[in-house]
């Protein structure tokens, strides 16, 4: 989108700082294929309110791992860029600072749908995410033609604070049905969620 409205070179300059973010996806990735597990494990031996309580406190933790690394690059964010990219990217430290926010967000959300797939609603992850998409082009693309690729990270990054929220409130929403009934896995439907 960013190469259709406003050229590759706007592209390129986000792909660098993109690029630069995402080395935190190591760390994403691995904090994730842990948390998966260990909710399960929580909800089976301990109940869903002692999971939605495992999955806050995750939720800080995932925050707090990622905090040095979106410290480092909110303050460091240019000299990084400059070492890996070439001096052409300097100049977009609030991109590289906006998408150190976007990582924090998705810190604080990534044990909330671990919690949904435990509970075998993945499904609500994925009307989330439709939300998301729809957010990121009605959000996304008028903030790319006014302000390029700084738009481009306001987008991205509203959009991951309101999928954020809404993810928040429907956890909180599902796992207290679940909790006044016995936890068959049998379905609850997204009327009575909502």
């Amino acid at each position: 989108l960013l190469v259709w409205i406003r050229g590759a070179s706007v592209a390129g300059i986000w792909a660098a700082c993109y690029g630069l973010v995402a080395l935190s996806n190591p760390v994403l990735l691995g904090f994730g294929n842990y948390l998966g597990p260990k909710i399960a494990h929580i909800q089976g031996g301990d109940g869903v309110l002692a999971m939605r309580r495992y999955v806050y406190r995750s939720s800080l933790r995932f925050v707090a791992l990622l905090l040095p690394f979106a410290l480092l690059v909110w303050f460091y964010g240019d000299f990084l860029i400059k070492h890996l990219y070439g001096p052409g990217f300097i100049g977009h430290e609030v991109v590289i600072r906006i998408l150190a926010v976007n990582v924090l967000l998705l810190g604080a959300i990534f044990s909330i749908t671990r919690g949904f797939f435990v509970l075998q609603r993945a499904d609500i992850d994925t009307y989330v995410n439709i939300i998301a998409i729809a957010a990121l082009f009605l959000l996304g693309l008028p903030m790319v033609r006014w302000y390029g690729v700084v738009g481009a990270a306001i987008g991205l990054t509203a959009t991951a604070a309101l999928t954020g929220i809404v993810r928040a409130v429907i956890f909180v929403r599902v796992t207290h049905r679940y909790h006044k009934q016995p936890l068959t896995y049998s379905r609850i439907s997204t009327q009575e969620i909502v």
